[in-house]
């Protein structure tokens, strides 16, 4: 990635704008408390680890290098420098949330598994969350204010029957109605976000 990065910018005219889209793992309070926001928080900056954080930050957290054991990466000098090329955006694949609480442990959260009863989409790993955009947008944007952000990828597959000719198309205008409403709060309370891409199926 970093050395991509670099490339780019060895190459392409000025004023190009080069980042990344990430298919990262958020997590959502499970109730809006400042101890389970924090949680949620810490849990998506520690879950992504080996992508988002090692390239926002400039570094491998110590808790993910530990859990990898011998298989964490080799980091040789100026490795992680190269890694954190500098971007001029990041964009999210934001689809399903996690939801997490505060725990006394040494994680200091715990991630809560999805229920049978967990309301999802005609693709059956597509569990509907909406505030997973809002807490997506926000904790990038508190974790490592990015320069510009935007959604690269968000929609849902449905099942489409035609009736009388036509397709209502009901369970996808509410999947995004309500995933455009968390946007929006995002938007509202001064989050930056520069672009939406919606994908569906």
């Amino acid at each position: 990635h970093g050395l991509g990065v670099q490339g780019l910018r060895a190459v392409v005219r000025p004023g190009t704008q080069i980042g990344l889209a990430d298919n990262t793992t958020f997590h959502v309070p499970v109730i809006e408390t400042a101890e389970h926001i924090e949680a949620a928080k810490k849990a998506t900056r520690e879950v992504n680890a080996m992508f988002l954080t090692a390239i926002m930050e400039g570094k491998y957290l110590d808790s993910y290098l530990a859990g990898q054991g011998a298989d964490a990466p080799q980091v040789q000098a100026g490795d992680m420098a190269v890694i954190a090329s500098p971007l001029d955006f990041v964009a999210l694949n934001v689809y399903q949330p996690v939801y997490a609480r505060a725990a006394d442990n040494a994680q200091g959260y715990v991630a809560l598994p999805h229920l049978p009863s967990s309301p999802r989409m005609a693709s059956p790993w597509l569990y509907v969350g909406p505030e997973v955009i809002y807490w997506a947008v926000r904790s990038v944007s508190e974790l490592w204010s990015p320069r510009t952000l935007y959604i690269s990828e968000n929609g849902c597959s449905a099942d489409d029957p035609l009736v009388d000719g036509r397709v209502d198309d009901s369970d996808r205008i509410m999947y995004l109605r309500n995933y455009l409403t968390e946007l929006r709060r995002a938007a509202a309370e001064g989050y930056p976000i520069k672009g939406y891409f919606l994908w569906s199926l």
